[in-house]
């Protein structure tokens, strides 16, 4: 899981490395050409876009290790949604402090969330009418289409797996504004060191959230942490902002990246190994130690995966039969995370007592479980997501 924690998006790299290298080859040749046809920028665009969806396979493959196919509790504390690469949002954000405007940060966030509004709004109102057909009242409801069933409370056993969407969203709208806010005081003699500051900054203000959640909760139940810290919003936004900032290190310090990608995957290692194994070897554990688990825990883990990432963003190629069950899964990961667990798992289990099964039986459960979350998944992003994002492009173009 911790592998595939850090790989979305690792094309970028090589796209921008190969950009560069084109440049320097061409020389002035390349000046008398810098204009671009229109149609080679439009494809250009589109295979961008294709290796970036490529690229991020890593997020489901890390989630079905995580978060198992019975869960007791809402997802898990290890969601690989919440450590994935923030290069094109970084690189996106850079590229907009030449010229931050409240209009820059709405054409930002426009791209995203045709990206994921859409899917999302749809299968909210599959699972409330799934919930009124079985007899669940969902009174709430309404704050799940603003992202506030988690904000800063408990959120309830109804769509869960939306949680760790809902810190996603929250950490967009907040770094672009927090910058535009920061560009009120005056235009930065050094935009990049602008850039990491506000981070920064938002990062040491979200684990303080942390720190009072510590002195003002007898948090002293993994059961409650995972439901009241986890996966509340205003304690785990930091881990988006996390992985920005080593996002920016990335494109700040591309040499130090490369360079000590190694040291910095054993370090990786070792933090994983505490963090999965010494932990409970040496006796940490939330009744004897629960500013560790409330305050530190969670941002340890979010750096552990992120030091990952120096190796596996110059991971560029694989085997065909690697390759392309890979760019497969990626292609619908966000179908199968938005209905894997709320429609498809919960209505199986609805209709079938899974309580009273045998081994053999659980076993057989899950792989019909599995074909059906992929056969309905692909159907969802070939006929409504896909769609849509073929549309929004053809809006960028216009």
């Amino acid at each position: 899981a911790a592998a595939n924690e850090g790989s979305e998006r690792t094309d970028l790299d090589a796209n921008r490395e190969n950009d560069v290298n084109q440049k320097s080859d061409k020389g002035a040749k390349s000046r008398s050409k810098s204009i671009e046809p229109e149609k080679d920028k439009k494809n250009r665009r589109k295979q961008d876009e294709e290796n970036n969806q490529s690229s991020s396979s890593y997020r489901i493959s890390s989630r079905f290790a995580c978060s198992f196919v019975f869960p007791d509790e809402i997802g898990s504390p290890y969601d690989s949604k919440l450590f994935e690469d923030k290069l094109g949002l970084i690189e996106t954000l850079n590229d907009q402090l030449e010229d931050f405007t409240i209009g820059s940060v709405f054409n930002f966030l426009k791209r995203r969330w045709y990206r994921t509004l859409p899917n999302y709004f749809l299968i909210l109102i599959l699972n409330g009418i799934i919930a009124f057909c079985i007899g669940i009242s969902v009174d709430d409801i309404g704050f799940y289409f603003f992202f506030l069933q988690n904000f800063s409370t408990t959120m309830r056993p109804f769509f869960t797996e939306s949680w760790s969407l809902s810190v996603e969203e929250f950490a967009y709208l907040l770094m672009p504004f927090a910058l535009f806010l920061s560009s009120l005081l005056g235009k930065p003699k050094n935009k990049s060191k602008r850039f990491i500051l506000v981070l920064l900054c938002l990062i040491v203000f979200f684990i303080f959230n942390k720190v009072g959640y510590n002195f003002t909760t007898m948090n002293t139940s993994l059961n409650q942490w995972n439901l009241s810290l986890k996966a509340v919003v205003v304690y785990r936004i930091d881990a988006i902002l996390t992985g920005m900032a080593f996002a920016w290190i990335s494109f700040k310090y591309n040499e130090f990246w490369l360079q000590q990608k190694v040291n910095l995957l054993f370090v990786g290692v070792v933090l994983l190994l505490f963090m999965f194994v010494g932990v409970g070897l040496f006796g940490i554990l939330i009744e004897k130690y629960p500013f560790f688990w409330n305050v530190l825990y969670l941002p340890i883990t979010s750096v552990t995966f992120a030091l990952f990432l120096p190796v596996l963003s110059q991971w560029e190629t694989a085997v065909n039969w690697v390759l392309k069950p890979v760019t497969f899964i990626s292609l619908i990961s966000y179908s199968i995370y938005l209905l894997h667990y709320g429609i498809v798992l919960q209505l199986l289990k609805y209709f079938f007592d899974t309580d009273s099964f045998s081994m053999n039986q659980l076993h057989f459960f899950t792989i019909c479980y599995l074909v059906i979350t992929f056969f309905v998944s692909y159907w969802f992003y070939k006929y409504y997501e896909k769609p849509i994002l073929k549309w929004r492009d053809r809006q960028g173009d216009n």
